[in-house]
């Protein structure tokens, strides 16, 4: 980062970074004071407010690893200043590449090299690779998670570490195998792996130290029977611990390699990484159901089902019997007739249906002998009395609010969040719909309506549905058809893009 500034008095400037760990504040100041979980301070010195011009040039990744060794910066969020000087110009500067993961003509693995050496700087440094799969999947998904490497030993002053680790959708670390020489005063590794579970704790499983050169064969992956994180190194078996979260997404594999300050780089090698998912795997939280099992309709269990086949058979017949539907000509129309007679109730509808898919109601007529003796004045007094009902009278303002509402946005249907609404509308006209059948039928057994006052509330309520949906249907095709406010049209938001490596 290069920063041009005049001081007089102390100046602040805020750089906001976004790292693998959590969200960091580097704090360039006039004080030295490295201190607190969010905040990391490095001082400009005490000549830095002379009133004069001064350019500062600061490496983030070394002011950061001052407080946090071994993280890694991901994005710089923001350049934030607070204080009584000028700030006449702030560059964000690329940084060289601390070093490479490279094959060797003629060899099968990868191997850690040209890391610069660095001994003012106290902490672990070099390159990283951050990999998106492509095919994200589900930690309980996961059958094998395995590495295979190399540390060949030498002078005892030679250090060096590799891990590789996978990471989830919010860039958090869950699983990571590491093998590392972290003695100069011996020659000595040490391979562990590492699970961290989503409250944030860490298990780890490990063989012990290995005196000279050490061939990594590491696995971890995720136990179905026991619900836990499982792993083996060189064919010890360990299990870390139950698996807090086994939905997490598991969506990048992250390649490390540190060279620690000055000391001499140790041979460190990568010859394979393997990621093996089950996609059929199911979620121990929410398993899929089992094989389905044939059922007849009674609760007696599994039987043959000559009896629920004859009992959808006759409906079946009945229905068969009841509808009939002709074409009528030049355009289009198809008009279903329903004339349905059952234990005494007269069931006669009619719809017509376009080819564009307009649904209308020409004729619907319900009879039966409680409403064929009905005087005018009793079938008046029975609506009033169901209408005087005041949960009626609510679930009936809830339908027609609704049902309107409904229309609007089937018209206007390219409006923002129309889809949302109209589905709203909707969720609110057939709850209503249902609350006003629950409601006057427990009112007919409350004996607050009679047998008559009921029947009549159903047919009205069973015509003003009909009628909504009529009237909905129309809006809907209406507002298709001459494409209101094409102007709300959009291209769906891009995906959050993410690039492959990451220096």
């Amino acid at each position: 980062m290069y920063a041009r500034i005049e001081e007089k008095k102390s100046t602040i400037l805020f750089v906001s970074l976004i790292t693998f760990i959590l969200l960091t504040q580097l704090v360039a100041a006039t004080a030295w004071a490295l201190g607190t979980q969010r905040y990391v301070h490095h001082g400009l010195g005490s000549d830095a407010y002379d009133g004069t011009w001064r350019t500062f040039e600061r490496d983030l990744l070394d002011d950061l690893h001052d407080a946090q060794p071994g993280v890694d910066i991901i994005n710089v969020d923001a350049f934030l200043i607070r204080g009584s000087g000028y700030v006449d110009e702030i560059k964000l500067l690329p940084r060289e590449n601390q070093g490479d993961f490279v094959v060797p003509s003629g060899k099968s693995y990868m191997q850690l090299q040209n890391v610069d050496s660095r001994p003012t700087l106290s902490s672990w440094h070099g390159p990283t690779y951050v990999q998106v799969l492509d095919r994200p999947f589900r930690l309980y998904q996961l059958d094998d998670f395995a590495v295979l490497g190399k540390l060949n030993q030498g002078p005892n002053s030679e250090m060096g570490k590799i891990r590789v680790s996978l990471y989830d959708d919010s860039m958090k670390e869950i699983l990571r195998i590491i093998w590392r020489d972290c003695w100069a005063a011996s020659a000595k590794t040490q391979i562990r792996t590492i699970y961290k579970d989503a409250n944030g704790n860490t298990h780890t499983a490990s063989p012990g130290y290995i005196y000279g050169d050490a061939v990594i064969d590491a696995r971890m992956w995720y136990q179905a029977s026991t619900e836990t994180i499982k792993s083996t190194i060189d064919g010890m078996t360990a299990t870390h611990a139950t698996a807090a979260d086994p939905a997490r997404v598991v969506k990048y594999m992250v390649i490390q390699g540190h060279r620690y300050q000055g000391n001499s780089l140790i041979d460190l090698r990568i010859k394979d990484i393997n990621v093996k998912v089950d996609l059929n795997a199911e979620n121990p939280n929410a398993p899929e159901p089992g094989e389905p099992v044939e059922y007849d309709g009674t609760n007696q269990g599994p039987s043959d089902a000559d009896v629920g086949e004859k009992f959808v058979g006759g409906y079946e017949q009945m229905a068969s019997e009841a509808v009939s539907a002709t074409w009528d000509g030049p355009w289009p129309v198809l008009n279903i007739a329903c004339n349905l007679i059952v234990h005494s109730l007269s069931f006669i509808m009619t719809l017509k249906v376009d080819l564009l898919g307009s649904l209308s109601v020409t004729e619907l007529t319900l009879t039966h002998p409680v409403l064929d003796s009905a005087t005018d004045e009793q079938l008046q007094a029975s609506t009033d009395t169901v209408m005087a009902l005041s949960p009626v009278r609510f679930y009936s303002a809830v339908v027609s609010v609704s049902r309107i509402t409904a229309k609007f946005f089937a018209t206007f249907g390219k409006l923002p969040g129309a889809q949302g609404a109209f589905a709203a509308s909707l969720l609110a006209y057939v709850t209503a719909s249902i609350m006003l059948t629950i409601t006057i039928a427990q009112e007919y057994m409350n004996s607050a309506l009679s047998a008559l006052d009921a029947f009549i509330g159903l047919v009205v309520l069973v015509w003003g549905v009909i009628f909504a949906g009529n009237t909905i249907s129309k809006q809907s095709i209406f507002g298709r058809l001459l494409g209101f406010l094409d102007k709300y049209r959009s291209t769906p938001l891009e995906d959050w893009g993410y690039h492959d490596t990451f220096f």
